[in-house]
């Protein structure tokens, strides 16, 4: 019996310096792809088909396949920008408050994890919050805690 799973792998190594150009160029080229594979199944089966539906209807779902795959290659995208943009937000808060370190940026994002992964807020959330918290407080420690009460009240 044929396997109905597909498997993909993925890796990505940039020397870019963004996420965003990185998965862009990931969208562009699964899109340029899905479209080409759409299209090559499409003309391929096109006269198969007319003596049998059966493969038309593979090739039709093939090329969905191909469309959806691009799809999710453009919301990992998006979701990527997001949380590039809550790091970058954090990063300016810790820098105007002359606390950033690479250290400090990472204990905030994973505080920002583990609360995520203990409540229904998405880790962009917890560090937009986090990065408005470090600008009404006087240290990190502080702002972490800030974070955390206003994770708590809101449950």
């Amino acid at each position: 019996m044929a396997d109905d799973k597909i498997q993909v792998e993925i890796v990505f190594e940039t020397d870019e310096g963004s996420v965003r150009k990185v998965f862009t160029d990931v969208e562009n080229q699964a899109q340029k792809g899905g479209d080409t594979a759409g299209k090559s199944f499409s003309s391929s089966f096109a006269k198969a088909a007319l003596a049998g539906g059966a493969l038309l209807a593979a090739a039709t779902t093939v090329a969905a396949a191909a469309r959806a795959l691009g799809s999710t290659f453009r919301d990992s995208i998006s979701l990527a920008a997001q949380q590039e943009t809550a790091v970058n937000n954090l990063n300016t808060s810790l820098k105007l408050a002359g606390t950033f370190s690479n250290d400090a940026s990472k204990d905030f994002q994973n505080l920002a994890s583990s609360i995520q992964s203990l409540s229904t807020f998405g880790d962009e959330a917890i560090l937009q919050q986090a990065a408005l918290a470090r600008n009404f407080t006087s240290t990190n420690e502080e702002s972490k805690a800030l974070t955390q009460a206003a994770v708590d009240l809101s449950a």
